[in-house]
């Protein structure tokens, strides 16, 4: 019962620390989804306010990577964490370019770094698919540990059961002779 209760609360809290971490993860990918829009949308209006919604969504994405680093379980996801941050700083200075432009509508130049800042945040995006794979063999592992702590304690439920019926018939009919064979005696 003890080891039953230990696999029950150690598999469950695996579980919740991987969905925590992928969460994370993808809140993080969303969050550099979004950053990459206001570059995006400069060179297609040339309204300035995407200036302001970039930073906005700077900020946005360095509490992603915050609270993405707060989660992390394994020491893969924190390289990978690390080196997406890393590759974060660049395409923001490519995005910060971009938004520099002072007639960027139709500008040539604009659209190949354009295409450069999406080659760099989709990389970035790509490195953290890495860190889903691997949550998702470790949720894929905590739940085949658990369908197998489960069926375990099923047999060994199962099998006390067997042997607490036996032991009731075997001592019932011990009992029974033992009252018998009195009575047997003074019948005869």
């Amino acid at each position: 019962a003890t080891m039953r209760r230990c696999m029950e609360q150690r598999t469950p809290q695996v579980m919740e620390n991987e969905f925590h971490a992928h969460d994370m993860f993808v809140e993080l990918q969303l969050a550099i989804i979004h950053a990459m829009m206001p570059a995006k949308d400069y060179l297609i209006t040339g309204d300035t306010a995407e200036r302001q919604e970039f930073d906005h969504h700077v900020i946005k994405v360095n509490q992603a990577f915050q609270r993405a680093a707060l989660a992390v379980v394994r020491p893969q996801e924190d390289t990978i964490l690390k080196e997406a941050q890393a590759q974060i700083a660049q395409a923001e200075v490519v995005a910060k370019e971009l938004l520099a432009l002072p007639n960027p509508v139709g500008n040539a130049a604009a659209g190949r770094q354009m295409k450069r800042m999406e080659d760099q945040f989709n990389a970035i995006i790509r490195s953290l698919d890495l860190a889903h794979s691997v949550q998702r063999d470790q949720m894929h592992r905590a739940k085949h540990i658990a369908d197998q702590t489960h069926e375990w304690v099923n047999i060994v439920l199962i099998t006390s059961w067997g042997v607490f019926l036996l032991s009731v018939v075997g001592i019932n009919f011990l009992l029974f002779r033992w009252l018998l064979n009195p009575i047997e005696a003074l019948v005869h």
